[in-house]
């Protein structure tokens, strides 16, 4: 599952900005380092940078994270589709 997510995420940048090397950090979940990703990172311009184990604090997403539930709380909730469409606006800038 992860590796059809990375590759469709690689082709998608690639297509965007062609001629480019593309770095990716990931943590070391075992997904993100079977042997069909390392097949996609043969790549000569495709680089994946790897977190220490046990370091949230160096990873983009759990600041994100972080960021997004520290301005959840200027908002009143009320039920879940509020909290959704709330994330989605934080995160992705729409609801």
């Amino acid at each position: 599952m992860f590796f059809e997510y990375f590759s469709g995420l690689v082709e998608t940048v690639q297509k965007k900005y062609p001629g480019k090397k593309y770095y990716f950090v990931m943590d070391n979940l075992y997904a993100h380092k079977t042997s069909l990703l390392w097949h996609i990172m043969q790549n000569d311009n495709v680089f994946v940078l790897y977190t220490p184990s046990a370091s949230p604090q160096l990873s983009p997403i759990e600041n994100m994270f972080g960021k997004t539930k520290t301005m959840l709380r200027d908002y009143k909730i009320t039920n879940k589709k509020c909290m959704a469409s709330k994330i989605s606006e934080i995160m992705f800038g729409f609801d």
